[in-house]
């Protein structure tokens, strides 16, 4: 997928993710200050530092849905109920936690993990507009949906 130094950003930005500085200069003073440059064609280039730890991740269970998640992750899922936003939720069904050698898979839930989410605001989603018709019978239904959603933010991942 590599060449010439090219890279595809889709995928750069999926190795690299959240380690990304955009550097619209020349490639000379990136490599003198001991960075790696990529060019991600149309002539913009990003220098990147790879991260020196691994973050925890984590696979949790919440709202009927399932996510992987690692801290500083931001979300929008079902609403929670009775919650403003800047409460603090903690999550205990985690599936599975951990990177590489010291990951564990729950059976189904992994023993004493769990994971602290903040509630950064709680607001409705975008209109779904349900149509119901049937030909010739002069039969229209319009109705419309919006979901409650909670955006939330991954502050903790306790394994």
């Amino acid at each position: 997928m590599v060449r010439d130094g090219v890279v595809p950003a889709r995928m750069f930005l999926n190795l690299c993710r959240g380690s990304i500085v955009a550097d619209f200069g020349g490639f000379g003073k990136s490599e003198e200050m001991g960075r790696k440059t990529l060019a991600l064609g149309r002539g913009i280039r990003f220098v990147y530092r790879l991260p020196i730890f691994q973050t925890m991740k984590a696979t949790i269970k919440t709202q009927g849905r399932q996510f992987t998640v690692q801290e500083g992750d931001i979300l929008k899922v079902n609403r929670y109920r009775d919650t403003v936003a800047g409460d603090a939720v903690e999550i205990k069904d985690v599936l599975f936690v951990g990177e590489g050698a010291s990951a564990r898979i729950g059976t189904p839930l992994v023993a004493g993990a769990s994971v602290t989410v903040r509630i950064l605001e709680n607001k409705r989603g975008d209109k779904v507009d349900v149509f119901k018709k049937k030909r010739r019978k002069r039969y229209e239904r319009r109705r419309g949906h919006r979901q409650e959603l909670s955006v939330i933010k991954i502050e903790g991942i306790k394994a």
